[in-house]
């Protein structure tokens, strides 16, 4: 997907696309890997689970609805 975007930019500002996306790809796993040391006592009890799965319900029933209307078929 990266590649099908960074195509679309002029070759002078791919290089800017490479740094940008690398930069955000180790934004995400660094806050990824710190969010989870400073959460792990929340999630240590089962209703923030709860809380977790039902918001993480809501995002896909949310993103199939689009799907849906938009009128995606997929195949």
């Amino acid at each position: 997907m990266l590649g099908g975007l960074g195509a679309r930019h002029p070759s002078a500002e791919r290089p800017f696309f490479v740094l940008g996306a690398a930069l955000a790809s180790a934004g995400w796993f660094f806050g990824l890997g710190y969010g989870a040391r400073l959460l792990a006592p929340w999630f240590e009890r089962p209703f923030t689970w709860k809380i977790l799965d039902g918001v993480v319900a809501l995002i896909m029933v949310s993103l199939s609805a689009t799907l849906v209307v938009s009128g995606f078929t997929g195949w």
